[in-house]
């Protein structure tokens, strides 16, 4: 469960009704950004406030007439607005401080109903700023309205604004039931499937195939709906379907060419069908679209490191890093290509930083293994591959790694019993061949070397030393 982020926007005559609402939400567990400079607000301030309200969820608009005639609040409202459109499942609340002119409100905020007890005349103070916290789910256990039960807004928005707001706590499990109720009182409603679908995807199961159906009805409602499209190429992806993917990531960037999460999608697919030159080209625009997403850049560095273009991978390494320096996947790939470099100081230092962010991590403690035979530490890389096994015991390469850190050793027959327990796991996993094969050279059992070599030609594998390193991790979704 992560925190509430709110963007708050005022009108200065507003703010003591604005500074109780913060309090409020404040002490529901949010993490609250308002102006709280009770000076002019200058152009040069601006970009600042846009670049706060697009890093929050939710966005409470304080109406008043005050409000109504304050060029930045109109800004923010617009920044809002469109924020909304392209991610419906973003908060918009407008709520009423002060009595208004119904023909006075904006344009494009008429579809939004004002928490108030009309939309023209607003609760008492307290009773709003009460209302406010339950219409997002800030106060002990809330639930699903009855359906036929009136209230101050229809069913449709209440079930979204409160799914989604659960959703911008992390409580995708929470949230689920009122996006089904959304979807229930509103079936024509793309963005109440879009929102239903969202919440699937990130749930602990995952649920796909019901994020897919909920996708699919978003699309058939709204087929210029292009972050629905992109979000169903990423349920694909995930469902292993890549060439459908590819088809949903086009026709999202045929709708917005520049959205940077379908291109980035559109990689995915393309790794993972190992067209590794034209995925490099997708996240190549994925980064120039957005710079500042870290997977992105992660997933620029293993499409290059799969096409043998490690430095260029470093790179894309770095930049995710720059994004993001507590980003522990990055730091795992940045460590495989050291080592794929046979920079093997470096590679290990790399490894222990991915450690330190993540140290459950099954794969990296058996990359550490590797990298420490690699520099002879053998009994330090047999431990290493031992706390591997000991997070994840069906991880091949970490068995792999341990029969050489044992060959190394002269412990052959444990080393030669992981080996096969690397190949009993993964029968295609050219590591565990490499150091079968040194190893029954070495006790001149060459007759059984012949024949690993023979399965080695026939699966198209080139030698390599008997420290191969494991497959890299496949791209993010």
């Amino acid at each position: 469960m992560s925190a509430m982020r709110i963007f708050v926007s005022h009108a200065r005559e507003d703010d003591p009704f604005c500074r109780a609402l913060v309090a409020a939400l404040r002490m529901g567990g949010s993490d609250v950004w308002f102006d709280e400079q009770h000076g002019p607000v200058t152009e040069q301030m601006l970009p600042a406030f846009e670049l706060e309200l697009r890093a929050r969820a939710v966005f409470i608009v304080v109406l008043s007439p005050y409000a109504l005639v304050s060029p930045r609040v109109r800004t923010e409202c617009t920044w809002a607005y469109t924020c909304f459109r392209a991610d419906p499942t973003r908060v918009l609340l407008p709520v009423l401080a002060q009595p208004i002119e119904a023909t006075a409100v904006w344009l494009f905020l008429d579809g939004f109903r004002r928490l108030g007890i009309s939309d023209t005349i607003p609760f008492p103070a307290i009773q709003a700023i009460q209302r406010t916290l339950h219409a997002l789910c800030l106060t002990p256990h809330p639930e699903p309205a009855a359906l036929g039960t009136a209230d101050w807004w229809d069913k449709e928005q209440d079930f979204l604004i409160r799914g989604n707001a659960l959703g911008a706590q992390g409580r995708y499990a929470d949230a689920l039931p009122f996006l089904q109720q959304a979807a229930h009182v509103a079936p024509h409603s793309p963005n109440a499937w879009f929102s239903l679908g969202q919440a699937c995807m990130h749930l602990p199961a995952q649920r796909y195939a019901e994020a897919l159906v909920a996708y699919d009805r978003a699309v058939a409602l709204d087929p210029d709906f292009a972050l629905a499209w992109a979000s169903k190429a990423k349920t694909l992806n995930a469902l292993r379907r890549y060439e459908e993917a590819l088809a949903a990531c086009e026709t999202a960037i045929v709708l917005v060419p520049g959205s940077a999460f379908a291109w980035n999608n559109k990689g995915v697919a393309l790794f993972n069908l190992r067209r590794y030159t034209e995925a490099v080209s997708a996240y190549e625009t994925a980064v120039t679209c957005d710079p500042n997403s870290a997977d992105f850049w992660r997933n620029k560095g293993l499409a290059l490191a799969a096409l043998g273009r490690d430095p260029e991978a470093l790179v894309a390494y770095d930049r995710a890093l720059d994004v993001d320096p507590n980003f522990a996947l990055a730091w795992a790939s940045k460590a495989n290509a050291l080592y794929r470099l046979r920079r093997f100081e470096e590679a290990l230092s790399t490894c222990e930083r991915a450690l330190a962010l993540d140290p459950k991590s099954a794969q990296v403690w058996s990359r550490q293994g590797s990298i420490l035979a690699a520099l002879r530490h053998f009994p330090e890389a047999l431990a290493a591959c031992d706390q591997a096994l000991a997070l994840d015991p069906t991880l091949p390469a970490a068995w792999s790694n341990r029969g050489g850190a044992l060959a190394a050793l002269e412990r052959y027959n444990e080393a030669l019993a992981a080996l096969d327990r690397a190949l009993v796991l993964a029968p295609d996993f050219a590591g565990a061949w490499h150091n079968e094969v040194v190893l029954l050279r070495a006790w001149h059992r060459d007759a059984e070397a012949d024949l690993a070599e023979a399965r080695i030609r026939a699966l198209g594998l080139d030698a390599g030393d008997e420290w191969s390193p494991e497959s890299e991790d496949s791209a993010a979704t």
